[in-house]
């Protein structure tokens, strides 16, 4: 399938499928057809009288398949039709993306087949032009049996499951429902070529239903105003939607115009009974609403912790993308970083999955798929291609997070090729990071960076570093727990000097750091312990009230090396920078 940035001066084969979007009469013997794509807009020129009444009753929004039609720059031929101060140029490609036209006349007729709901009608360069009738397109009504139908539970409750709506629905008449369910997939928002709304497409599933699945599309007409699906396993509360049968799978469709149809998306791995993200309406929290969001909770965590759905299995390793064919790829996060220090540049997504490093381009219109995205993460891309040397996205193409109990779609947590992947990086433009006040070794800086909502998930003896501010120290002084000691006699005391060798005493107790991430979730806090024998190599023997001036300074970012031990997140192999 050609697309409209594809289009160049000559004969082209196409096809070329397109939507009209609108018209105008330029002269008895010329008309212009604007017609647009997801990847532009471009014009027709119909030359001839007889040609343009034929084309007369076209009517927007109609769809149109070119095959073997001519693609001209030669606007000479349009001046003839009109005074020496009106430029051929203006008139072709007023509107259009391109610096070219398609040209229908007498001798450059083209097969194009248009379609109009579910009307169709066609032509070819052998058709007799006033055989033309377009009115056939536009004489067709869809029948309907009737009106769609609310549906209501086998028990009249409001919130029905999968299978029952699926059983419900006939082949003719759709029905309302609304429903909770399990989002296992999702493309972004686009545009597709049959109509001037813009829509996403999910994949949802429940307990009732598994294996199988339902598609949920969502017309809009605004993308920015669409809201991003999180992570695979995210729970959606969906409103007053239409469902239907269609080739033998469900349905649901929200239309842009309803005013009924509404969703909201709920986080797998968090209690929270408030959505993260709303499309439609505000969220009203009824009586029946924890139960149905937990049990769905508890039931994808062990369903997809045992079998997923055939789609997620479904994956391309990045050594095996190619140029031609779209692929979903399972990949771990290194890195997302800026191209530049433009608005407008684009970013890379530094990933690698067990033997492979590779980057995602992200164009900044697009800056939405990194949301939520944080080094160590697992995701699942969907929609990529291999072009020079990174992978691209399409149009279909999103991000999202795979929860690390799903261990049938994991990405080992270190790669052996950490120092390429760190040379990538340094190429980039990086944005102005707080002044570290820490230094952790060398064996350590090899560990790898792991965000906070990932650290439940890490085994017993596994180190990692992390990066934050630290907002609160426990003791706020040593001397409530003895915690001084003298480097001279060894006594442990409350005391800043030694009353037997009268020298100064140092910190020597366990330090309890609750370190924020510096996001905009202030509640994204951790514990980290620094052990007593520890105490030194961490607070560099700095004076008690210099070091916490230091550590709770909030323009000094910390970096910290920690291992899961007996403790819980230990501090090692880390120390302040005096």
């Amino acid at each position: 399938m050609m697309h409209i940035k594809h289009i160049t001066p000559g004969v082209q084969a196409g096809p070329l499928e397109v939507t009209v979007d609108s018209r105008s009469g330029l002269h008895d013997s010329l008309m212009r057809i604007t017609v647009k794509d997801f990847t532009g807009r471009v014009n027709i020129i119909l030359e001839g009288n007889d040609l343009v009444k034929a084309f007369e009753k076209i009517s927007p929004d109609t769809k149109l398949t070119l095959s073997n039609f001519h693609v001209s720059e030669n606007y000479d031929m349009l001046s003839n039709y009109f005074p020496a101060f009106i430029q051929g140029t203006n008139v072709a490609i007023h509107g259009s993306d391109l610096a070219w036209f398609i040209h229908i006349s007498h001798d450059k007729m083209p097969s194009i087949r248009f379609t109009h709901k579910s009307s169709s009608y066609s032509i070819n360069p052998d058709t007799q032009i006033e055989s033309i009738d377009l009115s056939q397109l536009y004489a067709h009504k869809e029948q309907t049996n009737s009106s769609p139908q609310k549906l209501l539970g086998p028990n009249n409750e409001r919130f029905s499951s999968l299978q029952f709506i699926k059983d419900s629905c006939n082949q003719n008449t759709p029905i309302i429902a609304s429903c909770y369910a399990v989002v296992f997939d999702s493309t972004s928002s686009y545009m597709p070529s049959n109509t001037t709304d813009y829509m996403i497409k999910m994949k949802i599933t429940d307990q009732s239903i598994f294996p199988g699945y339902a598609t949920l599309t969502v017309f809009h007409k605004n993308p920015q105003s669409m809201v991003k699906v999180a992570g695979i396993g995210d729970i959606i509360k969906i409103e007053q939607f239409s469902f239907k049968i269609h080739k033998g799978g469900l349905t649901a469709t929200g239309s842009s115009s309803s005013k009924s149809s509404k969703f909201f998306l709920f986080a797998l791995e968090e209690d929270k009974l408030s959505p993260y993200a709303n499309y439609g309406g505000q969220f009203h929290q009824i009586s029946e609403h924890y139960h149905f969001l937990e049990s769905l909770r508890k039931w994808v965590t062990q369903q997809f912790a045992q079998k997923l759905p055939t789609e997620l299995e479904a994956t391309t390793a990045l050594s095996n993308i190619t140029t031609t064919s779209e692929s979903d790829i399972l990949v771990r996060i290194y890195g997302v970083y800026k191209m530049g220090v433009a608005k407008s540049d684009p970013s890379a997504i530094i990933c690698y999955d067990t033997n492979n490093v590779t980057q995602i381009i992200v164009p900044a219109e697009r800056e939405k798929l990194l949301k939520w995205l944080q080094p160590g993460l697992c995701v699942r891309v969907r929609s990529v291609v291999f072009e020079n040397g990174r992978i691209s996205l399409t149009y279909y193409s999103d991000i999202h997070i795979v929860p690390e109990w799903m261990g049938l779609c994991q990405i080992p947590m270190i790669s052996e090729k950490e120092r390429e992947m760190q040379r990538i990086a340094e190429a980039y433009i990086q944005p102005e990071k707080k002044k570290v006040r820490t230094i952790v070794s060398q064996n350590m800086k090899s560990a790898p960076i792991v965000s906070f909502s990932r650290l439940k998930y890490l085994n017993y003896g596994i180190d990692f570093r992390v990066e934050g501010f630290v907002v609160k120290i426990l003791p706020n002084h040593p001397r409530e727990l003895e915690g001084m000691i003298c480097r001279e006699c060894g006594k442990k005391t409350s005391l800043d000097f030694c009353d037997k060798c009268n020298i100064e005493t140092d910190i020597k107790c366990q330090l309890n750091l609750f370190v924020w991430d510096g996001s905009e979730n202030e509640d994204n806090i951790v514990k980290l312990i620094v052990s007593e024998d520890n105490c030194f190599k961490f607070t560099n023997l700095l004076e008690w009230n210099k070091m916490k001036e230091l550590v709770l300074d909030p323009e000094s970012m910390m970096e910290f090396g920690v291992r899961v031990s007996d403790l819980g997140f230990e501090v090692v192999e880390t120390s302040l920078l005096i």
